[in-house]
């Protein structure tokens, strides 16, 4: 993405979201939309009260037993309806005008849906537009009113994140509910978001396995939300749930989301035995369709950008906040200097510096000389180790501080070079080598080492399928590649971040031209 006042490259980050702002023109019907609004929310409440009892009705007596073979008669027939007219009432009051593109297959051609991309809570929508398949969701959804007692009337799958057990067993249930759907059981199609999470939709994210473990032909679902402002999007550095909620209802007065159903998806024998080069394929034939690209970010990774945030983006903000005072906003030359020159200094240089030191070196000012400025001693105590401390390490500082620059000589790679000798971490893999650099994530950024993922080469796919073994890795050699990719990722984010506190980013970030983009001509010929 090429910024049009700058001319600079911003990288697009597929966990990231904001609202775009309003049209002025859009300010004059404020007061229309936040009364239809209210209406759009009285009228959920009443069609989620009667789908409410129906549910629950429906849901009476479910026991796992239930889950393993088709419903009764009377109880399927109340599926259709509260799928097919009660909950479509729902999608109505809520604003949501839905266009379905494609053929639709039959449980014996494609026993599973594969849904994508996945980028909100309401897509929750298009559950309740397919006619409610069996739905595989986070153990979380259970708690949810309505929803969760629809996903069990659907004989959906619940799986817990953090346990291995949980992924395990899931994973099996996959297996032998494809197998039987193929048979001919008569059990409800399965509809699986293989991203595992929510991104923004400007890239599919790294697919997990379970919905290709089975090695049975799947249907590629995409989901399009084409609007002039996207109020939809929930992901992990973004608004919170209820604005987001708040802003589909009163941004606009109707939410179009848009349904395909792609040709169905046969895997050859290759992929029936290699379930990662199956959902490859798979990902590139929905990322081709959508016209975006593939990423290898993951939930793994979404967690650690919310990780950094809690723990980093205060330490920005005082950065920013320390400079402006200082009159020196965006100003970063002394610390650009000395962490390009960095390779020079290795074990004989102090990093330790006082606050006189520290804010003569960084910010001009001189003690006793200059006047008083606000908020220095916020941006010195932050890196303290401990309270007491008189002088403070500046390398996260300077690391921190290159990441809230506009200096873009380095690179990712550059960056994580320089932390290797500015903390001299040979490039031998060794027990020590991952020892140190386990440290320097915990002193810079404030992370558990195990608290972060690993390279996407080595296991993030297998656990999200259920995989709990694949993680363990076998030698040295890997965990210091998986280390660094680690750090890596750490720098990657918290650029991000220092971009966003520095205003940088497009407020409409990303741009809508790089999401939710129509079919193309040809596919519509075709």
């Amino acid at each position: 993405m090429v910024d049009e006042t700058s001319g600079k490259v911003i990288p697009i980050n597929p966990l990231y979201h904001r609202v775009e702002p309003v049209p002025s023109w859009r300010i004059l019907l404020v007061p229309i939309l936040w009364v239809l609004a209210c209406v759009k929310i009285i009228s959920m409440g009443l069609v989620g009260c009667v789908g409410l009892i129906l549910v629950w009705v429906g849901g009476y007596e479910l026991t796992e037993e239930t889950f393993t073979k088709p419903l009764p008669k009377w109880k399927r027939i109340l599926r259709w309806v509260i799928a097919k007219v009660v909950m479509r009432l729902f999608v109505i009051a809520a604003g949501f005008k839905w266009k379905i593109k494609g053929k639709r297959a039959s449980p014996k051609e494609a026993p599973i849906f594969v849904v994508g991309p996945h980028s909100s809570y309401f897509d929750v929508f298009v559950v309740i537009l397919l006619g409610a398949p069996s739905v595989l969701a986070k153990a979380s959804t259970n708690n949810v009113i309505l929803f969760g007692r629809l996903v069990k009337m659907t004989q959906g799958m619940f799986v817990s994140r953090k346990s291995k057990d949980s992924k395990r067993q899931i994973k099996d249930q996959i297996i032998q509910r494809a197998e039987s759907i193929l048979n001919g059981s008569g059990m409800p199609q399965m509809y699986i978001y293989a991203e595992g999470t929510t991104g923004n939709r400007s890239s599919l994210l790294q697919f997990k396995l379970g919905a290709f473990y089975p090695g049975v032909p799947v249907q590629p679902v995409l989901i399009r939300y084409p609007n002039a402002i996207d109020a939809v999007t929930y992901t992990f550095d973004g608004h919170s749930l209820s604005k987001i909620i708040w802003y589909a209802l009163s941004s606009q007065f109707y939410v179009n989301i848009e349904i395909e159903y792609l040709p169905v998806y046969v895997p050859n024998e290759e992929e029936k035995n290699d379930p990662i080069l199956f959902s490859e394929n798979v990902r590139k034939v929905m990322s081709e369709s959508l016209d975006i690209p593939t990423s290898e970010y993951s939930l793994e990774e979404g967690n650690l950008l919310v990780k950094l945030r809690e723990k980093i983006l205060y330490k920005l903000c005082r950065i920013r906040l320390g400079k402006r005072n200082a009159s020196c906003d965006g100003f970063y030359a002394p610390e650009i200097e000395m962490f390009l020159q960095c390779t020079e200094f290795r074990e004989d240089f102090d990093w330790m510096r006082n606050f006189e030191r520290f804010l003569k070196e960084f910010f001009y000012i001189e003690l006793g000389v200059d006047e008083e400025v606000p908020g220095m001693p916020f941006v010195f105590n932050c890196f303290k180790m401990d309270e007491g401390e008189s002088c403070v390490d500046i390398r996260p500082y300077l690391v921190l501080a290159i990441l809230s620059s506009d200096d873009l000589a380095l690179g990712t790679e550059g960056i994580v070079e320089s932390i290797y000798n500015m903390y001299c971490i040979t490039g031998d893999n060794n027990a020590d080598n991952i020892k140190e650099i386990s440290e320097v994530i915990k002193r810079i950024f404030e992370l558990d080492e195990d608290k972060l993922p690993v390279d996407p080469g080595v296991n993030n796919q297998a656990l999200g399928a259920g995989d709990g073994d694949a993680g363990n890795i076998g030698n040295i050699e890997k965990d210091a590649l998986a280390l660094r990719h680690k750090l890596t990722l750490c720098v990657e984010f918290t650029k991000l971040l220092a971009d966003a506190v520095n205003e940088r980013l497009p407020k409409d970030y990303p741009p809508r031209e790089y999401r939710d983009k129509p079919i193309r001509q040809k596919d519509k010929l075709d």
